[in-house]
């Protein structure tokens, strides 16, 4: 048995929040004793009682965070809150990683210095031991930023199968109509505003989009969704505490994000049979969107692709393999944090 920290923001409703969750939940399951380190008192999701939850509620975290850690013993620490990293008193400390940092910098209006200076900085920043979420996310930390190889490790998020399944057949107010479904905060980086546009594109008429989130872009996308003359087929149906009975019953997920780390509704999409059209942001859909699946991969932004890959996934989408699923499997994830430092 191993004593194990999870320091997070909250537990807010988001998929960071849900991973580090239902990682904790596993580690737990195994028989060691974790603690779940929180900075903000939201609990949108319910831990077991089987976590330990402590709550920093001082004016000085990174104090107050110094000395809980230096109190108890820990085999292991995952930190999500880089900026904390050195203030944890323990010897095998890892960062979180869960999207690609220069997904964020890495554009055309940046100027070569200026994009020196943001990598040299975020170089800085991320010197340390870290956990990547995807494949694309280490390549990102490695080629781009300058980590050393050896301090990275990729251990993809935790799925609880069984929770998943089990869920998805709990009762919800789901439309009646057949629908597409996005999930996701309604924020500027998920892209809901191009899937509205390639939603007014697309063959089917009748099927509707039920947006799954809550977000300050909310009422933009509802003038957006009014212009477009698809506001009777769109539902803002608000973040949700059980996502699973929507994602099951939908027709296709979509995801508009222009950056991820490693998505989790295309997972879970997948792991429920549901077919899935995605951006190729960076990083994590083409990692999940493979062989026959890979062909519905869209560039970011390109919206009439996108109605077109819709539109192409309703009428006829390749056999979704659940064997392929089976290393995003909690308990193989908490196996993994296990070894960490071995």
């Amino acid at each position: 048995m191993k004593t194990i920290g999870i320091l997070l923001g909250s537990l807010a409703g988001a998929g960071a929040e849900k991973s580090l969750l239902t990682l904790a939940t596993a580690l737990a399951q195994r028989g060691n004793k974790v603690h779940l380190v929180l900075l903000k008192d939201v609990l949108d999701f319910t831990p077991p009682k089987s976590i330990t939850i402590t709550l920093l509620k001082g004016e000085n975290r990174a104090a107050e965070l110094h000395d809980f850690t230096a109190s108890i013993t820990f085999d292991l620490f995952v930190c999500s809150r880089v900026e904390l990293y050195w203030h944890i008193q323990c010897s095998n400390k890892w960062g979180f990683v869960c999207i690609t940092p220069t997904a964020w910098i890495d554009t055309p209006r940046w100027r070569p210095l200026k994009l020196y200076r943001a990598k040299k900085k975020l170089r800085k920043y991320l010197d340390k031991n870290l956990i990547a979420v995807s494949k694309g996310i280490a390549d990102d930390l490695v080629e781009n930023i300058g980590v050393e190889p050896q301090r990275v490790r990729v251990i993809y998020n935790a799925y609880d199968f069984t929770e998943i399944t089990t869920m998805a057949t709990e009762p919800a107010s789901l439309p009646q109509e057949e629908y597409i479904l996005c999930v996701g905060a309604l924020k500027q980086r998920k892209g809901q505003a191009v899937l509205l546009r390639a939603f007014a594109r697309i063959a089917n008429k009748h099927i509707k989009l039920l947006l799954l989130g809550k977000g300050e872009m909310e009422q933009r996308l509802r003038q957006l969704a009014h212009r477009l003359g698809i506001s009777d087929r769109v539902v803002f149906a608000g973040w949700v505490p059980n996502p699973y009975p929507y994602i099951a019953n939908a027709k296709l997920c979509v995801l508009a994000s222009t950056a991820e780390g490693l998505p989790r509704v295309v997972v879970e999409s997948l792991l429920l049979g549901i077919p899935v059209v995605s951006t190729d942001c960076r990083s994590g859909p083409n990692e999940l969107l493979t062989g026959e699946l890979a062909n519905f991969l869209i560039p970011v932004d390109d919206y009439k692709t996108m109605a077109r890959k819709i539109d192409n996934a309703l009428d006829n989408y390749p056999t979704i393999s659940k064997k392929s699923m089976q290393k995003f499997d909690s308990l193989q994830t908490a196996i993994a944090y296990e070894s960490l430092g071995s």
